[in-house]
């Protein structure tokens, strides 16, 4: 779904672009099951790191919306982390920008306050499935 690159693109270029919106657009011709598949495919790609932010941020939205993910929520945090790991902040101008955006992702999916002490990358669950995620 090369859709979703170019928005990312369109939206690096272009500060008066809603990419919120036009993944909408997207996702109601092509279903949010494949574009959520695709944008979890995109996160996996080192290649495409540079719009790791917008591509979080569109998680973001749909984690919010409730929208069903193509994985399990640990599976999906542990991708977060990993992209975190290979690009800090992910990318973000703002310090802890991207460390928030990948936090406030991660306690939504496991349904918890933003205050909360867990840790993520302390949880075995996550620790398991993040090994996993690094080469050997």
């Amino acid at each position: 779904m090369d859709a979703l690159l170019h928005l990312f693109v369109r939206d690096a270029e272009d500060d008066a672009f809603d990419l919120e919106r036009e993944v909408e657009a997207v996702a109601s011709q092509a279903g949010w099951d494949a574009t959520l598949a695709e944008l979890m495919l995109f996160l996996a790609r080192p290649d495409r790191k540079e719009f790791w932010y917008s591509a979080a941020a569109v998680l973001y939205w749909a984690v919010s919306d409730r929208r069903p993910l193509p994985m399990s929520p640990a599976d999906c945090i542990a991708r977060l982390y990993r992209c975190l790991e290979l690009l800090p902040n992910l990318g973000a101008d703002l310090l802890g920008e991207g460390d928030s955006l990948v936090w406030s992702i991660a306690i939504k999916l496991k349904g918890l306050s933003y205050e909360t002490s867990w840790q993520p990358l302390d949880d075995p669950e996550i620790k398991e499935r993040l090994a996993a995620l690094r080469p050997s």
